[in-house]
């Protein structure tokens, strides 16, 4: 576990989120422009039947308006809209808009290599207080958190970090 200074530096660094758009990625952006009223999200990630629109902060409670005519389209894919932060930290809690996050730490993930120990990534650990909100960060048979795991580590990049970030979901008691 590290200090509370070093866990604020980490999580108040800058993100970007970059993809190139595929084919289909990019029927997804206009047909978001159709349903919205000519908004464009700032990105979309498809990846393991999930559909992820990154919005801009600014008109994501007026865009949220319409996620469940947009769901009802894409029956077999689950539609999100993720606030597109730019800070770390609030990116993590726009990736679990419906779950109450008791507490955020940072943890280095550390490998054995040669008889010398060497970073190898961060774990971001998310506490929740119930089996339910956990369930729901985790998704059925952990979906959810796999694909937020590999979506961060391809197309999430921080300021100034070569290192790989992981998620974990944990249940705290009090």
């Amino acid at each position: 576990m590290l200090s509370k200074y070093a866990e604020d530096l980490i999580f108040s660094k800058n993100v970007k989120v970059k993809k190139k758009f595929s084919n289909r990625e990019l029927k997804l952006y206009n047909y978001f422009s159709y349903k919205t009223g000519g908004f464009f999200p700032d990105n979309i990630i498809v990846m393991n039947n999930f559909i992820f629109y990154f919005i801009n902060p600014k008109y994501y409670f007026l865009l949220s308006e319409n996620i469940h005519g947009i769901r009802k389209d894409f029956n077999k894919n689950k539609v999100l809209f993720i606030r597109n932060e730019e800070k770390l930290i609030k990116l993590l809690f726009s990736f679990f808009p419906d779950t109450y996050i008791h507490d955020v730490h940072i943890k280095w993930m550390e490998s054995k290599k040669n008889e010398r120990e060497s970073l190898e990534g961060i774990l971001i650990s998310i506490s929740f207080l119930s089996y339910e909100d956990r369930g729901i960060a985790i998704g059925r048979k952990g979906n959810y958190i796999n694909t937020v795991n590999q979506l961060f580590r391809d197309y999430v990049y921080v300021q100034n970090e070569e290192f790989p970030i992981r998620i974990e979901c944990d249940l705290e008691y009090l």
